[in-house]
């Protein structure tokens, strides 16, 4: 069955997220605001604090070895755009004030005068894995989780382009139909205009989705400007073809890997994947309780799997080398830069590179940050080496020469004989017997 968008399933956010452009402005706690204006994080529906029992492991830390990257780089002084559901960091000791939130939804009449709660799972959660921060003494926030986000110095500008985490369908109903791509243009538009170093999509379309060339020239714009993007490669239901914007030219598509290094069967493989990075089961923020007190005991947690959050890791490593790289007085990489870079220094893939689900590979941050190549695979085929050129044949010889060398040889041989004999016959000739 044909899709616009991703639907969710059970365990699994969608990449693919419902738009959304009925209302005409959003709805803050001091009342109405313009369509691109501050968005109150008090907004978004919340949930109860995690009881936590034991450790919520966030793996993919340990995996990508971000204690030692984070000796290098944090993000700071870097800015990234998340355009998604929009991002709750009321209540959170996560983010602190390095998060700008903007609607260009926008609340319908009906959830104004029912004070209704939005949507800002998604992007919440897709915020905290980018950008959620640790304590002063570089330890984790909570006591029981190691979670913080891949570049905890960084500053996002939260755009709320999307109205839902999910597209549900009514069952034996098909999917609702995607609403307009205006506001994901005018998230776009609004990082350009605010020089963003990195816009994270986590979401896909298909080609004809309403105003997809809108779109593809926002992303232009975008790419025009040297901004770099990455994009999620998509979930994996159905093989329907080319996702965007995962498959625009010079986007950094990202496919999800497991804590067994393979790729999640949900990877989508039918995108032009650049590298992979952890995405399953990993370990975030939901948006937490605004009305009670920043507390750990009040953090809620949430554990998905999906390219959705691969993605973010693949922008926070971007952060992480962009900030390594101005440390060291380096040259600002361009975004063709940064994607061969990426290329270059991602754990290969098990069989060849580039793979249809992880690309060139895993993410590695520290090689990425050092610029450095993983040791060489007798399996990487991305990495080929031509055999040696056979030697060169001799050149013809003419096969006169050696003959006439011979005939030289021997006809000097003869005339050192011919002398020899001279030399003794004509003396003995020439003597006289005595008297």
């Amino acid at each position: 069955m044909k899709r616009n968008l991703w639907r969710s399933t059970a365990g699994m956010l969608a990449v693919g997220l419902l738009l959304n452009t009925t209302a005409a402005g959003a709805f803050a706690e001091e009342g109405p605001v313009g369509i691109g204006e501050a968005f109150a994080a008090t907004r978004c529906e919340a949930r109860q604090a995690t009881q936590q029992a034991q450790m919520l492991d966030a793996w993919h830390l340990d995996r990508l070895h971000m204690e030692d990257v984070w000796q290098l780089a944090t993000g700071e002084g870097v800015t990234v755009a998340v355009i998604d559901t929009g991002v709750s960091t009321a209540g959170s000791l996560y983010f602190g004030n390095r998060v700008e939130a903007y609607d260009f939804v926008g609340i319908s009449e009906d959830e104004r005068n029912k004070q209704a709660k939005v949507d800002c799972m998604h992007g919440t959660f897709v915020t905290s894995l980018l950008a959620a921060g640790r304590r002063d003494d570089g330890g984790a926030v909570h006591s029981l989780t190691n979670f913080a986000g891949i570049a905890p110095g960084v500053k996002v500008l939260a755009y709320r382009a999307l109205a839902n985490s999910t597209v549900e369908a009514k069952e034996g109903e098909q999917p609702p139909p995607p609403a307009s791509l205006i506001p994901v243009v005018h998230s776009i538009d609004a990082a350009i205009e605010a020089e963003v170093d990195i816009i994270n999509l986590s979401l896909v379309v298909q080609s004809d989705a309403p105003d997809f060339d809108d779109f593809e020239n926002a992303v232009y714009r975008a790419q025009e400007r040297g901004i770099i993007i990455v994009a999620a490669a998509g979930n994996n239901t159905d093989n329907i073809g080319a996702l965007f914007p995962a498959s625009f030219p010079g986007v950094i598509t990202v496919g999800m890997s497991t804590d067994a290094e393979a790729a999640h069967p949900m990877s989508y493989a039918w995108s032009p994947v650049t590298v992979g990075a952890p995405g399953a089961q990993v370990v975030g923020l939901a948006p937490s309780m605004p009305d009670r007190e920043a507390t750990t005991a009040n953090q809620a947690f949430h554990q998905d799997t999906g390219t959705s959050f691969a993605a973010p890791i693949v922008s926070g490593v971007i952060a992480l080398m962009l900030e390594y790289d101005a440390k060291l007085g380096r040259e600002r990489a361009t975004p063709e830069q940064i994607i061969a870079r990426l290329k270059a220094t991602a754990d290969p893939p098990p069989a060849t590179a580039p793979d249809p689900q992880l690309g060139w590979g895993i993410v590695n941050p520290m090689r990425a940050l050092m610029d450095t190549r993983p040791a060489p695979m007798a399996s990487e085929a991305a990495e080929f080496t031509p055999p040696p050129a056979p030697p060169p044949e001799p050149e013809p010889v003419d096969a006169r020469m050696p003959a006439l060398g011979l005939g030289v040889a021997v006809g000097s041989v003869l005339v050192v004989g011919i002398g020899l004999v001279a030399a003794i016959a004509i003396p003995a000739a020439t003597r006289r017997p005595g008297p």
